[in-house]
């Protein structure tokens, strides 16, 4: 073969890999997932808490943070024979601050979103509103970018007042879903119909997030409903979980986990609704 040829030839298969390469490449980053939790949701919910707890395997006591803090904690997998390494992120829950998730979300294997239920009737508006904007994030991703599992946490459930022999666990996250689907559904129906859902708020910011996240937000639409729900929800699933962790000024729910080196008597303490073993459980079995 001439060399002219030869070169010819040559090129000819340097812009095909090429061309493959570009091609492939979306794919390529589809499938990767990074390795962070991210914990968010209002001020004085717990999350410091729980990252302490997550982290040190023992609940010490926590003030309001006001900057983001990021630690390390290895959990067992569901799905392989070694463990799992996670960056566990605690974004501040300040209206000033909270966007911040945004900066980590392109490396998030998962959400927690944490809700204090004790308080959830007189907060709902805002709180769903925080949540409001952390769904307009995941359903704006690129489609070629791995969504982040999301857990909505029913955290302080052993503050709420449950009848005799009844399931905590299950009233604190049925408390959570209705609340939080009809508030979402009024921001959803004022969305539809043009009005600034910012004025949905609890009244102390004026669609602050909003305009942070670029002006109205929508990641509230559902599969075949009529109104909102977390089950038919397009952007993913949610999951509802309730917990309860009581830092080291007093008696822990999950006292017995305190003292442990793992997280097996945390797991095991976990009943009705208690400690924090249902969260470990999601987070051992994300994929």
């Amino acid at each position: 073969m001439s060399s002219p040829h030869l070169l010819l030839v040559v090129a000819l298969l340097c812009a095909l890999i090429a061309a493959v390469a570009i091609f492939l490449r979306p794919y390529s980053f589809k499938g990767r997932r990074g390795n962070a939790l991210l914990l968010v949701g209002p001020p004085d919910a717990g999350k410091t808490a729980i990252t302490s707890f997550l982290t040190f395997k023992q609940a010490l006591p926590t003030h309001t943070s006001l900057q983001v803090n990021e630690t390390q904690a290895t959990f067992s997998s569901s799905s392989t024979p070694k463990d799992r390494a996670f960056r566990i992120i605690d974004v501040p829950g300040h209206p000033r601050i909270r966007s911040q998730f945004s900066n980590y979300l392109g490396d998030a294997r998962g959400i927690i979103f944490v809700v204090d239920t004790s308080n959830l009737a007189r907060s709902g508006p805002a709180v769903a509103e925080h949540l409001h904007i952390i769904m307009h994030a995941l359903t704006s991703l690129p489609p070629t970018t791995h969504v982040p599992s999301l857990v909505i946490l029913s955290h302080k459930s052993d503050l709420i007042s449950v009848p005799t022999s009844s399931s905590r666990s299950k009233i604190a996250t049925d408390r959570v879903r209705s609340i939080l689907e009809r508030e979402l559904e009024k921001r959803r129906l004022q969305s539809v119909s043009g009005v600034g859902v910012g004025s949905l708020g609890d009244g102390t910011e004026k669609s602050a997030m909003s305009g942070e996240m670029g002006g109205e937000m929508g990641g509230l639409e559902c599969t075949g409903s009529e109104g909102f729900s977390f089950e038919t929800w397009e952007g993913g699933e949610a999951t509802i979980i309730a917990s309860s962790l009581k830092d080291g000024s007093g008696t822990s729910t999950v006292e017995k986990g305190n003292n442990s080196d793992s997280y097996e008597e945390a797991r095991s303490y976990d009943m009705d609704g208690h400690g924090l073993g249902s969260l470990i459980e999601w987070i051992e079995d994300l994929q």
